[in-house]
């Protein structure tokens, strides 16, 4: 997960998002979206 962020961090355009889509049940969602939520333009989804 921290890899995730740390490469949307790395990314040096002036419009970026990410969009993050979670399709494992026995992911931690609350963490992704705790994580998600410290940035702006990051939305996590799930199944």
């Amino acid at each position: 997960m921290n890899n995730v962020f740390e490469n949307y961090e790395r990314q040096i355009y002036d419009d970026k998002g990410l969009i993050i889509v979670l399709t494992k049940r026995n992911m931690n969602i609350a963490n992704w979206l705790e994580k998600a939520n410290n940035y702006e333009n990051v939305r996590v989804f799930f199944e």
